[in-house]
């Protein structure tokens, strides 16, 4: 049996309490084999150079032994290129990482589905975070399920939303960690907020928590950076 060793534990509880809204978001700890110390210790010198809080954490999909498999398939010399080359791509995705995304509908692919509803209908809202070339299939972004309806004219949202959360198609790309909605303008928007971290690739997250809130406008389609 390998001897199992703690190097590298991370908890984060994150808790948002707002009337009739709580909340949580946790991430597990993690244990690492004896075989991943020289490369957690790697990640860590790296962190203090660039000020980061990298992490081997694999996506949901991925299992800690396929992270152990690919991590020591490399030198530490081509681990430590990997991690940089991975850190140089977020730096140069630019985008926000504490802030206001507010999505004018001049920024919105058009809902033309614009007649007179009798029934709310549960609508998907996205919201692009860094853009590359293709549809929205290889995009990464936010996004919520709320309901809507049509009355008197507008849109207009008839419920808080009913989930929320990321979708990463390339990296880097936002984890969320938990989220909520506040709605206004008469029910016609929702500012969501959404506690997450930067995942650099499918197996480093950077654990700095950011918050971000995003507009959505009622009845508007997925929202897209302008450039």
């Amino acid at each position: 049996m390998k001897k199992m060793s703690f190097i590298l534990s991370v908890v984060i509880l994150l808790v948002f309490i707002i009337p009739s809204n709580k909340v949580y978001a946790q991430k597990e700890v993690y244990i690492y084999e004896d075989s991943l110390c020289k490369y957690a210790e790697k990640l860590e010198q790296l962190n203090k150079e660039f000020g980061t809080s990298y992490v081997l954490s694999p996506m949901q999909s991925i299992s800690m032994k396929s992270l152990e498999k690919f991590i020591t398939s490399m030198t530490i010399e081509e681990f430590e290129t990997y991690v940089r080359k991975a850190h140089e791509k977020s730096l140069a995705s630019g985008v926000p990482t504490s802030d206001l995304i507010d999505t004018s509908p001049n920024d919105y692919e058009e809902n033309s589905n614009r007649s007179i509803q009798d029934t709310p209908y549960l609508a998907t809202q996205r919201c692009v975070t860094d853009s590359i070339y293709g549809g929205i299939d290889v995009q990464n972004y936010f996004y919520i399920t709320i309901y809507t309806n049509y009355v008197n004219g507008q849109y207009i949202y008839v419920s808080n939303y009913s989930s929320s959360g990321a979708v990463i198609n390339h990296y880097p790309g936002y984890e969320v960690y938990g989220s909520y909605g506040v709605l206004g303008g008469n029910n016609t928007y929702i500012d969501v907020t959404y506690s997450c971290a930067r995942r650099i690739t499918e197996l480093i997250v950077d654990m700095t928590i950011h918050t971000i809130t995003v507009r959505y406008v009622a009845g508007q389609g997925d929202y897209w950076p302008t450039t």
